[in-house]
């Protein structure tokens, strides 16, 4: 995601990109300046990792090398060292293997999996063979056993939880098929629960893409007299931007009459957490902050580019002056070097009755409601704006973000992220959680739907009048009548 700051410092060493001969000393050495990076950038780099069990796990991948890898093979083995700090924002950014993979015609496994705590199950075809197999186990893909493929495969998932690594597996897994085993066959030999075997030929990668990215950032549209829609797909773009968006939103929202509101995030991507304050300005019962604080690892490097990039030499003569008005600069400018700068968090204004909609508001939440919409998420929460509906969100509710940091890599074109921030949702709860709805679906049930039938009067039982907000909001059938949207709950 991004937070205030939106440029990249990119460090790159000399030899990115050589043309030398790839050794098994080489690897090593990438995977070194990989422990170091962490160490130097990120603000926790053991926040989820021991040491020792880094240094080891760097010493069994580096082992298993032949003397003179292949890049896949070198580019597998640095991915799992990355994904071994569980941190989701810390990230290996290839720009040469697979693209060359795909350029000599290399295919992708041609299903799309869900993958669960207790198996492999296809949830839907790349193209018309295989259709008839939606729905349906998989104990083994050739010859391998489901619980070893999900094993390999969670060693290339960098979420900061083995059920978020399901999450990631189940969004692509032919991309994480491929990173596990490698080039891959032409036909994938596939054993069902009922012990038959199909036989699938692999498919393109523009096959296996998700195509429900399409469409616009922002939609806004009536489900029925009384039901307002507002679709929110991403917060990647300039705050302004989508403020001009959620003004013609809730214009048209309040314009309508409408009585209820259901805010889809499903498949946020993430982005700038300063869009999701703009949007809870129109929802909130009361003055809020997005974090209850951040910390951001300093370095003279990060400094030095930040200084560079977003003060003009014109302007840097002011910087005591401009530490005065930003928190951030404040912090980032008064820290000692390679020390974490804290930044505590000003408290926003809702806007009043005129703008802001008063409705009863269900926000819409699946594993795939990622970074921004994650921090969005946890702030809709810990106001109470409203009832939370779906899965839980797709990272944890307090976690590293603001991937800032790259450094480059010898072994092949591509370099590592490090992420430089850490945020803590606004009420201060640092629990390693994800954020959690207020009604849990299965994932097979359609949330929408939902929703929907519970706004026009379906099981008007489950609807409970919040004391602290004053709106109605959903509640379990145990709930006491007056409220039950209590503080802390998550």
């Amino acid at each position: 995601m991004k937070n205030v700051l939106t440029f990249l410092l990119l460090c790159c060493f000399p030899f990115f990109g050589s043309a030398q001969d790839l050794t098994k000393t080489i690897v090593g050495q990438d995977m070194a300046r990989i422990i170091r990076a962490f160490e130097i950038y990120h603000t926790n780099a053991y926040h989820y990792a021991d040491s020792a069990a880094i240094a080891a796990y760097r010493d069994e991948l580096l082992a298993a090398l032949p003397a003179a890898p292949t890049k896949m093979e070198a580019y597998r083995a640095l991915n799992q060292l990355v994904c071994a700090f569980g941190d989701g924002h810390s990230r290996l950014w290839d720009q040469e293997v697979r693209t060359a993979y795909q350029s000599a015609g290399g295919t992708y496994f041609p299903l799309a999996i869900d993958v669960r705590e207790n198996g492999l199950f296809v949830r839907r075809a790349f193209g018309a063979a295989g259709e008839d197999l939606v729905g349906q186990e998989i104990t083994a893909i050739n010859g391998r056993p489901g619980h070893e493929i999900t094993a390999a495969l969670s060693a290339h998932a960098s979420r900061e939880t083995p059920a978020l690594d399901r999450v990631l597996l189940s969004n692509d897994f032919p991309r994480y098929f491929w990173l596990a085993y490698g080039d891959g066959p032409v036909a994938y030999n596939i054993t069902l629960n009922d012990g038959s075997v199909r036989s699938l030929q692999g498919v393109e990668r523009a096959a296996t893409l998700r195509k429900d990215t399409d469409g616009p950032v922002v939609e806004t549209k009536l489900l029925t007299d009384e039901v307002a829609y507002l679709r929110i797909r991403h917060f990647e773009g300039a705050p302004k931007t989508f403020g001009g968006y959620f003004k013609d939103a809730f214009e048209t929202i309040n314009d309508s009459g409408a009585k209820s509101l259901i805010l889809d995030l499903r498949g946020h991507d993430g982005g700038d957490s300063r869009v999701g304050a703009r949007l809870a300005r129109y929802l909130s019962p009361e003055p809020f902050r997005t974090f209850a604080y951040s910390e951001w690892k300093v370095t003279p490097a990060f400094r030095e580019n930040f200084k560079n990039l977003y003060l003009p030499g014109g302007v840097q003569w002011a910087m005591p002056v401009l530490k005065l008005l930003n928190p951030h600069l404040k912090a980032i400018f008064s820290a000692t070097d390679n020390e974490n700068a804290r930044v505590e968090y000003p408290i926003i204004k809702p806007y009043g009755q005129a703008r802001a909609f008063s409705g009863e508001v269900i926000l819409l939440m699946d594993g795939n409601t990622f970074s921004a919409g994650t921090c969005f998420a946890a702030l809709f929460k810990d106001y109470r704006m409203g009832t939370i509906i779906g899965q839980e969100s797709g990272n944890l509710a307090n976690f590293h973000a603001d991937g800032l940091i790259r450094v480059g890599l010898e072994s092949f074109r591509g370099n590592v992220q490090i992420s430089n921030s850490y945020l803590v949702r606004p009420n201060g709860n640092e629990a390693a959680t994800p954020v959690q709805p207020d009604i849990a679906l299965d994932p097979a049930t359609d949330a929408l739907s939902y929703a929907l039938e519970h706004l026009v009067g379906r099981n008007a039982a489950a609807r409970r009048r919040c004391a602290f907000s004053g709106k109605t909001v959903f509640a379990p059938a145990s709930a006491p009548d007056d409220c039950w949207h209590c503080p802390g709950a998550d």
